[in-house]
C-alpha cells in the first residue's frame, strides 16, 4: 500500500467525504432517501455525488479500515475513453456540488481537447 494513503487509525472505522463506489456498502434507507445514484452520471463522480447527498442529509460515510477490496481499474473504459468520461463525470459533479466559480472552470475543462 501506498504510504500517503495511511493517514488514518489503522483499524475500525474512520468518517471521510466518500468512498469509491466499486466496494461501497450502504444502508438501503440511507440510498433511498437521496433517490439512489443520479442518472446525470454515467461513469465517474457518480459515488462522490452520492455520498454528497447522503451526508447532507444527515448520514455519515465512513471507510472500514479493515475491509479489503481488489479492482483492476479501466478495464470496461479503456475502449471508450476513460480521460472523456472522468472529465465529463467531474464536470457534473462541479456542476450540481459547487460554486459559480467551479462551474465555470468545469465548463472550460469540458471543452478542452484530450
Amino acid at each position: 500500500m501506498l504510504s500517503y494513503l495511511r493517514t488514518g487509525p489503522e483499524s475500525g472505522t474512520w468518517e471521510v467525504a466518500w468512498v469509491s463506489g466499486y466496494c461501497m456498502l450502504t444502508r438501503r434507507t440511507a440510498f433511498e432517501s437521496v433517490g439512489g445514484f443520479d442518472e446525470d452520471f454515467f461513469l465517474y463522480f457518480e459515488d462522490v455525488d452520492l455520498c454528497a447527498r447522503m451526508r447532507g442529509e444527515g448520514w455519515v460515510v465512513a471507510l472500514v479500515r479493515d475491509s479489503v477490496a481488489r479492482h483492476i481499474e479501466s478495464t470496461s473504459t479503456r475502449a471508450v475513453g476513460k480521460e472523456r468520461l472522468y472529465r465529463h463525470g467531474m464536470c457534473v459533479y462541479f456542476s450540481k456540488h459547487k460554486g459559480r466559480q467551479s462551474r465555470f472552470w468545469s465548463s472550460v475543462l469540458q471543452r478542452m481537447p484530450l
